[in-house]
């Protein structure tokens, strides 16, 4: 049984996936330069939805994780390396 969805729109039109639990969902988001990476899992130890966000960029390589947010309980976690000092 699905426990995430996915919707995209652009040119096209629109398209939609579904993913369970145990699968998740995963989308990424393109420009000419960079990627945005977005994964949505649960986890089954505290039964919660969690969305990870990350940005590669095509030259160079090396995904950055940019955000963790807890769909459960609504917080956001920004990762060391993206917080201004």
């Amino acid at each position: 049984m699905a426990h995430f969805r996915a919707v995209i729109k652009g040119q096209r039109g629109e398209a939609s996936r579904l993913g369970t639990k145990k699968s998740g969902i995963y989308g990424r988001i393109q420009t000419w330069s960079y990627d945005a990476k977005l994964n949505l899992r649960h986890d089954t130890t505290q039964g919660e939805d969690w969305l990870e966000i990350k940005v590669t960029p095509h030259v160079g390589g090396g995904s950055v994780q940019v955000l963790d947010i807890n769909l459960t309980t609504g917080k956001a976690y920004a990762r060391k390396d993206t917080v201004p000092a």
